[in-house]
């Protein structure tokens, strides 16, 4: 049932910057209608199928994230003296009796599902949910072997072997990135997956980058208001921030073509640098005796996706 309101005059508000667009309206419906309204702003909390946040007219980009309520030109109820602090309220029951509703509307600039930002790459999480994304760069530094490396000759080329002076150790810089996928508003945390897949890298591309590339090194969790349903009562969801680790090598071979393909293998986590032998230096993949990677392959996909309850 669609609640019946009044905008107020001087609403909306608009506001235009560098974080995007914010919007402010108040509205009034009423007393008794507030939490019903409140619903059709914020959705009703998915655990029946039920619809996302509203949008913003002319703007889909935008979705109402906070409502704050107060009553309009308060006349509240004669209730006498209260005693009880904890049960005891004001009450606008009475005909005419109206609720002041703010409502501030957010553009979800992250939002991998809307506004022309999907992406192919990443999985596509239940229905009713979506995600946001984030991503940071890093670095760490890789002390290598000086045992087939040269200082550059004055006159150009090869000059004295690096491995005549035991107090330089050659480093290698390597760029990593950082990405968070938040999953918004899920019901039912895939668990068992977050912790299988822990310490594995992506069996597909993900996020962009190829297979092995890509680290789940784990989650962080807590518990998001979504709404209250017919009788109320608060709903609440889960909001899981997946943390993954991209490192890619690309692995210049020195007797390859420099302009060829195979000259440009990416390497990725079960990749190791070695400067041995001198014509398979570079970033080799490691295998153990049992001829398995030292990190396990894990279709990400599974991390967007319910667990049933038992």
């Amino acid at each position: 049932m669609t609640v019946a309101f009044k905008e107020l005059s001087g609403s909306p508000t608009e506001r235009y910057g560098a974080n995007g667009i914010r919007a402010h309206r108040k509205v009034i419906c009423a007393w008794n209608d507030r939490q019903n309204l409140v619903i059709e702003l914020l959705g009703d909390g998915y655990e029946f199928g039920g619809v996302l946040r509203a949008e913003y007219p002319d703007n889909s980009g935008l979705v109402a994230m906070d409502v704050s309520i107060e009553p309009f030109h308060p006349k509240p109820d004669e209730q006498g003296e209260f005693t009880a602090i904890d049960q005891e309220i004001n009450a606008y029951t009475a005909t005419g009796q109206f609720a002041q509703v703010d409502i501030d509307y957010e553009l979800l600039v992250d939002n991998l599902y809307g506004g022309g930002f999907q992406r192919p790459d990443i999985p596509t999480p239940q229905e009713n949910t979506f995600l946001t994304y984030n991503m940071n760069l890093g670095g760490e530094f890789l002390k290598i072997s000086g045992a087939t490396m040269y200082w550059e000759a004055a006159a150009g080329g090869v000059g004295d072997p690096i491995s005549e002076h035991p107090d330089v150790t050659p480093s290698l810089q390597i760029s990593t990135s950082e990405h968070h996928l938040t999953w918004h508003r899920a019901i039912y945390p895939p668990w068992t997956a977050i912790s299988q897949i822990k310490g594995c890298v992506n069996q597909y591309p993900f996020c962009g980058y190829p297979a092995e590339t890509v680290l789940f090194e784990g989650s962080t969790h807590r518990m998001t208001f979504t709404t209250f349903n017919g009788a109320g009562q608060t709903l609440w969801a889960h909001e899981m921030t997946y943390m993954f680790k991209e490192k890619t090598h690309v692995n210049f071979r020195p007797f390859y073509d420099p302009t060829s393909e195979e000259s440009k293998q990416i390497m990725g986590w079960n990749h190791v640098y070695r400067s041995k032998p001198l014509f398979e230096a570079g970033w080799c993949r490691v295998l153990n005796h049992f001829g398995r990677p030292m990190y396990r392959l894990a279709d990400f996909a599974a991390l967007f996706q319910y667990e049933q309850p038992a």
